[in-house]
C-alpha cells in the first residue's frame, strides 16, 4: 500500500521531477519489483531530458523490470504494453546522444 501511494504521488507531481528524480524512481521500481507501469509513464514524459548517467540507470532499470515481468508473467500481456514501444526508442536516442559526446 505504501509503495502504491508513493508511486501515485510521483505521478501527481511528475511535472516537477528532474531527470535524476525520474531515473531514481525507475531504479526504485526495478529494485522493488513493482511499479513498472508507473516508470514507463514517467519516462514517456521525461525521457527526452535524461542525461548520460540517467539514461544508463534507466536502461538498467527497464531491463530489470522487463526480465522480472518475463519471469512472473504467463500471459505476457504486460510485455506487449505500448508504452515500451514509445519509451525504448527515446531512451536509445538519449544514450546515443550521450555517447556521441565522448571521443571513443
Amino acid at each position: 500500500a505504501l509503495l502504491k501511494a508513493l508511486l501515485a504521488e510521483a505521478e501527481t507531481f511528475s511535472s516537477s521531477l528532474s531527470a535524476q528524480g525520474v531515473s531514481n524512481i525507475c531504479a526504485a521500481c526495478a529494485r522493488l519489483r513493482s511499479g513498472g507501469e508507473t516508470a514507463l509513464r514517467l519516462l514517456r514524459r521525461h525521457a527526452h531530458a535524461l542525461g548520460a548517467h540517467d539514461a544508463g540507470e534507466v536502461a538498467w532499470a527497464l531491463g530489470k523490470i522487463w526480465l522480472d515481468d518475463v519471469n512472473r508473467s504467463t500471459n505476457r500481456q504486460s510485455l506487449s504494453n505500448p508504452l515500451w514501444a514509445e519509451v525504448l526508442p527515446i531512451l536509445a536516442e538519449r544514450a546515443a546522444q550521450a555517447a556521441s559526446c565522448f571521443d571513443w
